[in-house]
């Protein structure tokens, strides 16, 4: 028998080769484990963890004075895909279509990436909470639902030019909704899903950053009141065929805003079939020459200076050439002998003697009064128009004193008013009662502000008493403002809007009333309430032209509004007449 002898050198080329392979592969583990391992700890993590996912802060929501929401959020889902992840584009396509309601072959384009990129592709946006539970059930990998919350306006139309409204970037674009869009905005967070073996996101994540939800903002608005004054503006919009019209409803001891109304309005559930017109808030910044209810306004200078009285005379032509101008009258009213009667009368003839009686110190009360400078209710308003003290001569002071040759918004005239309701104190209008942080758990309240004594108390109570005479005077057409069993001051006003250049076109007019009830400076509640009508006017039969008055347009809207705010409030008559 052959003995077997191994062979040395296969064995030890065997030994060498073994030896080799393993130094190698300790080599290599050693360059994973120690040289690289950051590298490749963060591969490892990259397969395992899809990117950083933004959580979106909860926009804050927007109550009335009474914690009524006018606005709040719903949760909605927008379903996405990873297009270079997805192995069977045209199965998961057919499974997803019949679940969102697309058409297949749109799914299917969109798994594949057509219309978005490789990485990240919009298959369908605001799903609801059943569909996205659906999705989640399939487990298909490379896709995944992003949560978003969407703006929703439980009252559609109610406050709509106040208060705005959102885009796709749930960003405020008009309204309150871009004014105070820092505060309601919130800060977003940031979180990490952790995925299998896979490629399937888990349910948990990690926080990399918390979330600070948005601040709500509680408002002066009364629901009921702000629901009246749009029901009657509108009717009286419509009545009149007008452009459009403004109301402003205030507090005069506090300042604060019951009702800020615009028309005409919208639905802001669909706020993207809306146009500039109704989303503008005429409120805060219809600007336009006030007239005749500025005369209010002159009236108290002059009694706060001295220049007049109740005696006060003055002859009215119907017309006068002043200083090479010539400057008109609504009607010749002859010789007047009582301040009141030319309030009444809205004597523009009478107001220019008054006026320059007062001298350039009507700039000084014009301002004080706040006109020609924004009310500061931290919502877009606009300024008006005030010439620089420097530039007043004795043409600017002669318009001035019967409300021309200056450009106030509601918003101006409803504050100016309000102060001679309020014993002469001028307040900062208040559109934001509170702002609640759910962070904190805290509310910053905004107090009352009052801003200066305009005129003495004794001045106030007595343009009250001369305005509530203008109101009580039966023959005048201010007299449809009258109230039974209370007492209203107020002030018509009817100007022909300016063109471009400066012109007045007497075919359209702007028509307003600023009211005050109750009108006794000893009553313990009351309210302003300023009604703005944009280019009234209405045809006869024959297809003739009706001019319109402040006193037959916003004067009978005033009393409208007016008795259904006392009836809400529980304002009782004092007497009845």
């Amino acid at each position: 028998m052959k003995q077997f002898r191994p062979n040395t050198f296969r064995l030890g080329f065997m030994l060498f080769l073994c030896v080799a392979l393993f130094g190698t592969l300790f080599a290599k583990l050693f360059i994973v484990q120690f040289i690289n391992a950051n590298e490749f700890n963060q591969r490892a993590k990259q397969q395992y963890r899809k990117p950083n996912e933004e959580i979106p802060a909860t926009r804050g929501e927007i109550f009335d004075r009474n914690g009524i929401r006018l606005v709040t959020n719903s949760i909605t889902y927008d379903l996405v895909c990873e297009p270079e992840k997805i192995s069977n584009p045209d199965g998961m396509g057919e499974a997803i279509s019949s679940v969102i309601g697309m058409e297949p072959k749109i799914v299917q384009d969109r798994l594949k990436g057509i219309g978005g990129t490789k990485s990240y592709t919009i298959i369908k946006k605001n799903l609801d909470s059943k569909i996205a539970d659906k999705i989640r059930s399939f487990g298909f990998k490379g896709i995944w639902l992003e949560t978003r919350f969407v703006r929703s306006y439980p009252q559609q139309n109610l406050a709509s030019p106040l208060i705005g409204f959102t885009g796709n970037d749930n960003h405020g674009k008009y309204g309150l909704e871009i004014d105070f869009d820092k505060e309601l905005s919130g800060e977003s967070g940031l979180r990490t899903y952790p995925m299998d073996s896979k490629g399937i996101a888990g349910r948990t994540y990690k926080v990399l950053k918390p979330v600070i939800n948005g601040k709500s903002l509680y408002l002066t608005i009364d629901n009921t009141i702000q629901f009246v004054v749009e029901e009657e503006l509108e009717r009286t919009c419509k009545e009149w065929n007008a452009k459009g019209g403004a109301c402003v409803v205030m507090n005069p001891q506090t300042g604060e805003i019951i009702a800020c109304v615009s028309y005409p309005t919208y639905n802001l559930n669909d706020a993207l079939n809306s146009n500039d017109n109704q989303r503008r808030n005429r409120a805060l910044n219809y600007v336009y020459e006030p007239g005749s209810v500025f005369k209010g306004i002159v009236t108290a200078a002059a009694l706060e200076l001295g220049k007049i009285d109740d005696n006060f005379t003055a002859d009215c032509a119907g017309r006068t050439v002043f200083k090479g101008y010539r400057l008109f009258c609504n009607n010749r009213h002859g010789h007047q002998e009582k301040l009141a009667e030319e309030l009444k009368n809205s004597c523009n003839m009478a107001f220019m003697k008054i006026g320059q009686l007062i001298g350039k110190d009507l700039c000084r009360f014009v301002n004080d009064f706040g006109f020609g400078k924004k009310t500061g209710t931290g919502a877009h308003e606009e300024s008006g128009l005030v010439k620089n003290s420097r530039s007043w001569d004795d043409v600017t002071i002669a318009t001035v004193s019967y409300g021309q040759g200056v450009s106030v918004t509601p918003l101006q005239l409803a504050q100016a008013y309000s102060a001679l309701a309020n014993g002469g104190v001028l307040m900062k209008p208040i559109l934001v009662q509170q702002i609640y942080d759910p962070n904190k758990g805290t509310f910053e309240r905004n107090a009352p502000q009052p801003i200066r004594q305009v005129v003495s108390k004794k001045t106030a109570d007595h343009v009250l008493r001369l305005l509530t005479e203008v109101v009580d005077m039966k023959e005048d057409g201010v007299h449809q403002a009258k109230i039974p069993g209370y007492s209203v001051a107020g002030k018509t006003g009817t100007t022909p809007k300016t063109t471009a250049s400066g012109d007045y076109q007497f075919s359209k007019f702007d028509c307003s009333f600023c009211g005050i009830v109750p009108s006794d400076p000893l009553a313990p509640q009351k309210f302003v309430v300023l009604v703005a009508i944009d280019e009234p006017y209405k045809t006869t039969a024959s297809g003739g032209r009706i001019n319109p008055f402040g006193s037959t347009t916003a004067a009978p809207c005033f009393k409208r509004i007016a008795e259904r705010i006392l009836s809400d409030l529980r304002i009782a008559p004092k007497e009845i007449k």
